[in-house]
C-alpha cells in the first residue's frame, strides 16, 4: 500500500470522499464552549435551587442526574457538528450558516443564565 492510500484508508468518508479534518472548526469550538457554559450554569441554577427549563433535559436530569445531563448535551452537540459536516460536503456555506445558527441558539440559554446569575449575585 502506497502512501497515498494509507492516507486515504485513515480519512472520513462522506458520500464516497475522503475527508481528514473537520470543515468548520472555529464553529465547533465555539459551540463546545457555549455548550460547556450551559452545562456549568445549569449546575450551579440547580446547586441553588433554581429548576432547568428545558423539558427534555429536566427529564434527563429526573432520570440521570448531572451526569446525565452531561452525556446529552455533549451528545447532542457531537450530532449537530455530524450534520453540519454532512452539509457542509456539498454545501459549504450552508452549513457555515447552519452552524452558526446552531452557536446562536445554544449561546440564548447561557445568556439567560448569566442574567440569573447576576441578579442572585446582586
Amino acid at each position: 500500500m502506497n502512501e497515498a492510500e494509507q492516507a486515504i484508508d485513515t480519512a472520513w468518508r462522506w458520500r464516497g470522499k475522503a475527508q481528514t479534518q473537520l470543515r468548520l472548526p472555529n464553529c465547533y469550538v465555539w459551540l463546545i464552549a457555549v455548550g460547556t457554559l450551559d452545562i456549568l450554569f445549569t449546575t450551579i441554577i440547580l446547586s441553588l435551587g433554581g429548576s432547568e427549563a428545558n423539558p427534555i433535559a429536566a427529564a434527563v436530569i429526573t432520570a440521570y442526574g448531572l451526569p446525565g445531563m452531561v452525556v446529552f448535551k455533549y451528545f447532542a452537540m457531537a450530532l449537530l457538528i455530524f450534520g453540519c459536516e454532512y452539509v457542509a460536503c456539498t454545501r459549504i456555506h450552508t452549513a457555515r450558516r447552519l452552524a452558526l445558527l446552531v452557536v446562536a441558539i445554544s449561546a440564548a440559554p447561557v445568556v439567560w443564565s448569566s442574567g440569573l446569575l447576576l441578579t442572585i449575585a446582586v
